[in-house]
């Protein structure tokens, strides 16, 4: 078998958008760092992504603060039925 021409050479590419990064937050506080990765989390390519974790996370702590989350479930499987049981 021929092996191929390398065309794109991914830990290149990686090393390289750590680097931009890296001189990008040198100087920042942790505080800085942190508002900087959200804000590029909010607008970069996984942006929908993100997005969505904000929102899922939010209304589980929506409801723990309402005491609504389900406590214990109890699951049984009997000749092919299931019964969930919130307790």
């Amino acid at each position: 078998m021929k092996k191929s021409e390398k065309t794109f050479d991914c830990i290149a590419y990686k090393r390289a958008a750590q680097l931009q990064i890296y001189e990008e937050i040198k100087e920042m506080s942790r505080q800085e760092e942190m508002a900087y990765f959200h804000n590029k989390a909010e607008t970069g390519s996984l942006r929908d992504w993100w997005l969505r974790q904000k929102s899922h996370e939010a209304h589980v702590c929506s409801c723990a603060e309402n005491g609504t989350l389900p406590g214990k479930v109890d699951i049984s499987i009997e000749k092919g039925k299931t019964h969930a049981e919130i307790k």
